[in-house]
């Protein structure tokens, strides 16, 4: 709002001298037309007349600048703050038939990272679809990433982007492919390919199965490096049918694991069809004191670092650790039971029949 203000008061003599004081002209009228009540401290200034003439002058400065300097010259003036709000002037000033398809693959080359704010503006998706498809296909890691945020996971970015119609399901293989193959590849990503959304995504591909399990294999080779290394923590649900127990049920608890000890003695002494349903829902915790299902996870049980750390893959089912704990435990102990019935002549499916 300062700069803003500063800007305003400068009115008819502010001068374009370079492609940022363009940049700054456009945000103004842009702020002024979004956030209007900002302006209420800019007393005796007509703001919508003083807002206009320097965007005119920026959109003249733009167009003749790329005319003599074209985008490569403009951009590598550019401070790094305006990198994405350069495409939304260029935009503004209808200016994207001035750059030709070499000086975008020039850019590019140069630059990878115009590909992004570039494939937000559906005109130079257009204009330059051959270019911008050599640019994934040959930046697989920047475009993987890429293109694996915006429709795989839930931080996909404000402004939806276009892809190039001449981009095949094969370049997208390509892509992926050349990302796992790469040593940067980031293990989250891996998880949002072979995890692939279907029907929640907008994109008009999805991994093949070929790029599905290389993903998977690549994951777990990088997880398994990772936790090698004694990154991360551990923890377990355990289960123990305990002969010299007395007492039904008993808990232990060593760091994160929890494990649950039954009495042999007590198991042992009831056995037919009707107690073994009691036992599967008063003893085991297959299910809560409501009756409901206990493996099921809760947002609630998320904490607030894991849910931000790493790409939420769209519609996925968020499991955490309370849950993930939970349904370990209710199933070791299932089959501890069924396998202690089973010693001893009796099957836990016999009983659910």
């Amino acid at each position: 709002m300062d700069r803003c203000l500063h800007i305003l008061k400068e009115g008819p003599h502010i001068q374009i001298a370079t492609i940022n004081d363009a940049i700054e002209a456009h945000q103004l009228k842009l702020t002024f037309e979004t956030v209007p009540e900002l302006f209420e401290k800019a007393e005796g200034i007509d703001v919508a007349s003083v807002v206009s003439a320097p965007f005119a002058n920026a959109c003249k400065y733009t167009r003749e600048t790329l005319a003599s300097s074209g985008i490569l010259g403009i951009y590598e003036e550019l401070e790094i703050q305006y990198a994405t709000q350069l495409w939304v002037l260029v935009h503004a000033c209808g200016a994207e038939k001035m750059i030709s398809g070499e000086e975008i693959d020039e850019l590019l080359s140069r630059h990878i990272e115009c590909l992004a704010p570039i494939l937000e503006n559906d005109k130079l998706v257009k204009l330059f679809d051959a270019e911008i498809r050599k640019s994934l296909v040959d930046n697989p890691y920047y475009s993987a990433e890429l293109l694996i945020r915006e429709y795989a996971t839930e931080s996909r970015s404000q402004n939806a982007i276009y892809l190039p119609k001449c981009l095949s399901q094969g370049d997208f293989d390509s892509i992926m492919a050349g990302y796992l193959d790469d040593q940067r590849a980031n293990p989250n990503y891996m998880e949002a390919l072979f995890n692939w959304p279907s029907g929640a995504t907008k994109c008009r591909f999805s991994p093949s199965p070929d790029v599905k399990v290389r993903a998977k294999q690549a994951h777990d080779k990088a997880m398994d490096e990772l936790l090698r290394q004694g990154t991360g923590f551990e923890y377990g649900a355990g289960v123990l049918i305990d002969p010299e127990q007395i007492a039904c049920k008993g808990v232990k608890v060593e760091g994160l694991t929890l494990t649950y000890s039954f009495s042999e003695t007590w198991l042992a002494k009831y056995t037919d069809n009707a107690s073994i349903m009691n036992n599967c829902r008063y003893l085991l915790d297959v299910v809560d004191l409501s009756g409901l299902m206990a493996a099921p996870a809760h947002s609630h049980e998320e904490s607030g670092l894991l849910a931000t750390l790493g790409p939420h893959v769209l519609g996925e089912y968020r499991m955490n650790t309370i849950s993930n704990t939970r349904e370990s435990l209710a199933n070791v102990e299932v089959i501890a039971y069924a396998n202690f019935l089973e010693s001893r002549g009796t099957r836990l499916e016999d009983a659910l029949e």
